[in-house]
């Protein structure tokens, strides 16, 4: 009895042992993520009137400007606000001609293989009492240093 027990565990003792020492662990080889490659970028919001506003018409005339840029991540999709900016109302006889423009400007880093950058603007015109509104949003070019946008009232 003692030999058949022996022959009848010894085989598959073996064979268990034989399956384990043959079996490797696969390593799991984690490579270091480049690092981030920032690119620096300005952004120039230029608010002015391409016409004369001195006439009676627009005594009773108003705008207000509202801009913003946002870096937008791509994976996983995430929105940050870098600059919300809304100028007060501004009278349409006070509207500065482009050489006494309104400069806004903001420089950012960003990531340009993880994020893009969007930028919006938006007027509110009120002009005697009538409530109008405009209104852009749009990515900029990754290539570009500077982005000059022009908003003119």
């Amino acid at each position: 009895m003692y030999t058949l027990l022996k022959k009848t565990l010894i085989a598959p003792l073996c064979l268990l042992l034989l399956s384990l020492s043959g079996c490797e662990k696969e390593e799991i080889t984690s490579y270091p993520q480049p690092a981030a490659v920032l690119q620096e970028k300005t952004v120039n919001f230029n608010i002015y009137g391409d016409e004369d506003y001195s006439s009676a018409q627009w005594n009773n005339a108003k705008v207000q400007v509202r801009v913003t840029i946002r870096k937008v991540g791509l994976e996983p999709y995430k929105e940050t606000v870098v600059l919300d900016s809304t100028l007060d109302w501004i009278d349409f006889k006070d509207v500065p001609a482009f050489e006494n423009r309104i400069l806004v400007n903001q420089k950012l880093s960003y990531d340009p293989q993880k994020e893009s950058i969007a930028i919006g603007y938006s007027r509110v015109y009120d002009v005697d009492g009538l409530i109008s509104t405009s209104g852009v949003s749009y990515y900029l070019e990754r290539d570009l240093s500077e982005n000059n946008i022009d908003i003119i009232l």
